[in-house]
């Protein structure tokens, strides 16, 4: 029926009725949004606009539960996207188009046109490009580079970043003076809630990365109640400060000398800590050395022991 009134009529139609007859439609079923991509009887001329129509008034409960016949529409709104209408609202309309476009795993560009609540949906399903410009409109911040401390305080922005912590890395990569974060309380946050997530073995490459590309004054000063991989990255990296408390939470976690715990001494920075109290670290140095030989040269060992 829809296919015989468009081919009968489309070259007469105008795009508001058109797009009315649609929208109606597509609250009934979601292949209307098929058949406005794909049926050669819409006026190519009106595809986008009709199309947005009904992608404006879909039911997403229709659409997610067939979601998987859709790729050709993705593919169309993919594409079409910065010419849609009705994510720039702040309506109804708006949130309905901007939760199909994450039914159909359409990541948006440029959130800079799309209304509020459009956003907001498009942040909760991580729906959104990875990029400097989306990220500046998402936090409001003004500053050249998005650090992880402009976000941290928006849940559901923070939350998105997180699961694309990769491409914020890569993202970050590319600018230069850049940092991952600028405070110490958001590093230390930001590293143990991604060592919550995922396994040690997955993410400590991950973590390091973020701790040496943070700021250098962003150093924590307490790191015994962390978990043992962001210990270990902390200290590793130079974000952790280097005093005896800190190496013998190390120690106790790891129940050995690490890596982390033999860049700290090879640094020979200065341990506040009396001779008692470093005994049992000292031993640990001493039996460790031969096993972190190209960190605990005879020399760095030494100089650990003269403090």
């Amino acid at each position: 029926f829809v296919h015989s009134y468009f081919e009968r009529y489309g070259p007469a139609l105008e795009g508001r009725a058109a797009g009315q007859l649609l929208a109606f439609l597509a609250k009934l079923t979601p292949q209307v949004l098929k058949f406005v991509v794909e049926d050669l009887a819409i006026p190519e001329s009106l595809r986008v606009q009709l199309f947005d129509a009904a992608l404006s008034h879909v039911d997403i409960t229709l659409l997610a539960a067939d979601i998987e016949s859709f790729d050709g529409v993705h593919q169309f709104a993919a594409t079409h996207q910065t010419e849609l209408e009705s994510l720039r609202g702040n309506d109804d309309a708006a949130l309905r188009s901007a939760r199909a476009l994450a039914e159909l795993e359409v990541h948006v560009d440029d959130v800079g046109p799309v209304g509020t609540e459009a956003r907001r949906a498009l942040v909760e399903a991580n729906m959104f490009a990875i990029n400097l410009h989306n990220l500046k409109e998402l936090s409001g911040s003004t500053k050249s580079w998005v650090a992880l401390d402009d976000i941290v305080t928006q849940k559901p922005l923070y939350a998105a970043v997180l699961c694309s912590i990769y491409n914020y890395m890569e993202l970050r990569a590319s600018h230069a003076s850049g940092v991952s974060a600028r405070e110490a309380s958001v590093l230390q946050k930001v590293l143990e809630d991604l060592a919550t997530e995922y396994s040690q073995d997955e993410v400590e490459e991950l973590l390091r990365d973020i701790a040496s590309t943070s700021d250098p004054g962003a150093i924590v000063a307490n790191i015994s109640e962390l978990q043992p991989v962001v210990q270990e990255v902390l200290l590793r990296e130079g974000r952790a400060a280097p005093s005896f408390d800190n190496l013998v939470a190390r120690f106790e976690s790891a129940g050995e000398i690490t890596e982390a715990i033999a860049v700290a001494v090879s640094r020979c920075e200065t341990i506040d800590a009396s001779l008692a109290d470093l005994q049992q670290l000292v031993d640990a140095v001493v039996e460790g050395s031969g096993g972190r030989a190209d960190l605990l040269s005879p020399e760095a060992v030494s100089m650990f022991l003269l403090q």
